[in-house]
């Protein structure tokens, strides 16, 4: 997506602690994730800053992916309603996008929450369980 980020004018921040496995279908992740960058891409017309963090929050055993945008930001009864089939603010679009979000994190054991301050930004936290599968002799699998 740098090509599009780099011609809105959108700088990137990416930080990504190495090591991270969480049980999950890549495909759909991938696209979670490429409907939420979308999303800041669009709140942030007149370009800024994406943000895209993922590590471990080692006590909860879980991955926690943060994309957050300086964008527009949203009114707490849109934040309130994002989710929800058929929602959207947009002129186009089926509010589809973000409800298929929802689903596919809750699908793989996760939880998402959003934070929105208008003229501030938005920030979407994606926690997904860490891979705690373990070898025969009691040790984590790395390869799982």
């Amino acid at each position: 997506m740098a090509p599009e980020l780099d011609k809105r004018g959108i700088t990137r921040d990416v930080a990504v602690t190495g090591g991270l496995m969480v049980e999950a279908d890549a495909d759909q992740i991938h696209q979670v994730v490429i409907n939420l960058v979308l999303n800041a891409m669009e709140a942030m017309a007149d370009g800024g800053k994406l943000t895209v963090k993922a590590e471990a929050d080692a006590e909860a055993a879980e991955a926690v992916l943060t994309i957050a945008d300086c964008g527009t930001g949203m009114e707490p009864d849109v934040v309130h309603r994002m989710f929800d089939p058929f929602f959207t603010t947009k002129t186009k679009g089926t509010g589809l996008g973000l409800a298929k979000v929802l689903s596919v994190v809750e699908h793989h054991g996760g939880a998402i929450t959003c934070t929105s301050a208008l003229e501030s930004g938005t920030s979407i936290v994606i926690r997904l369980p860490l891979n705690q599968k373990k070898g025969p002799n009691g040790e984590l699998d790395p390869g799982r």
